[in-house]
């Protein structure tokens, strides 16, 4: 079972670089799981959609006996890592312990074509990293936090990216996102390839 916001595609993307799987999916764009998404949103709470709750209480209500596992996916900016705790005990009461989740990456203020355009082909890192809008919005840290707490499989984007806060914006010579944060399909295989243990151990219990 795939839990997430549009962002689900990359972990499908991510998982099956491994190994292909059959799955089901709830999403919702800008929808990540919470039992109450309105009270979170404090930028905008307005802003959640009424079929997010309608599709969050289907979530907090669903049977989990068919899954072998749990992919959980979202992006981080107003939605914290935190914020996944009440799901997370939701699985947890249910049985669930076959659970991985995907950390964050970073989102831009503009579409990547459009800073291509601006800047030209070789668009610098700096020159990225000045429309990055959510550095501080997630970290390993908090996902640890999680981890410990819930003990799921956890692999970080961040990590598999980055070397010393030098992170990679390209690979193969594709932008890391088709927009503003979905990843491109080269740069889901760059994760891939870089925690092949941790999905092979999701994958083969």
């Amino acid at each position: 079972l795939i839990i997430g916001d549009s962002m689900w595609l990359d972990a499908l993307n991510i998982i099956s670089t491994i190994h292909p799987i059959n799955y089901e999916v709830s999403q919702s764009g800008d929808c990540p799981p919470h039992d109450n998404i309105n009270s979170i949103n404090s930028e905008s709470p307005n802003a959640i959609k009424r079929e997010c709750s309608i599709t969050n209480k289907k979530r907090f209500n669903q049977n989990l006996d068919k899954f072998d596992g749990v992919i959980i996916i979202s992006r981080y900016d107003w939605f914290k890592p935190h914020h996944l705790s009440p799901y997370l005990n939701f699985l947890k009461e249910n049985g669930v312990k076959n659970i991985i989740v995907f950390g964050g990456y970073y989102s831009l203020d503009t579409r990547i074509d459009r800073l291509i355009n601006f800047y030209g082909n070789n668009i610098k890192s700096e020159n990225i990293e000045k429309h990055i809008i959510n550095s501080n919005s997630f970290s390993n840290d908090e996902f640890y936090q999680l981890q410990n707490e819930f003990g799921f499989q956890y692999v970080s984007i961040k990590d598999a990216a980055c070397y010393n806060n030098d992170c990679k914006y390209y690979f193969k010579y594709e932008p890391f996102t088709i927009d503003k944060h979905h990843l491109s399909l080269n740069f889901t295989k760059l994760i891939a390839q870089n925690n092949k243990r941790k999905i092979l151990d999701f994958l083969n219990k």
